[in-house]
């Protein structure tokens, strides 16, 4: 018996899973239709500050582009790897 993966399960996945139900939730706050945050932002940076253990969503992005490069970088110069497929 073999057991379904997906492959959209990841932490971008979820995050934008998230966001989507985010912004189906109506902003209690009174405030005009054009505040500078949206309602959808807030939650998104409560659930960076409280979630993610970030103090804001951007420096989730921050951190995971890093990881991203510093894996590339790991893998461009691995004496296994040939250059040309980069």
């Amino acid at each position: 018996m073999s057991i379904p993966v997906r492959k959209s399960l990841c932490v971008d996945a979820l995050v934008a899973s998230v966001y989507r139900q985010f912004q189906k939730i109506p902003d209690p706050r009174k405030l005009p239709q054009t505040a500078p945050i949206s309602f959808t932002d807030v939650l998104m940076s409560g659930l960076a500050v409280f979630g993610l253990k970030f103090p804001y969503l951007l420096k989730y992005d921050i951190s995971i582009l890093a990881s991203r490069e510093a894996v590339f970088r790991s893998v461009r110069s691995s004496s296994f790897c040939s250059l040309e497929f980069f």
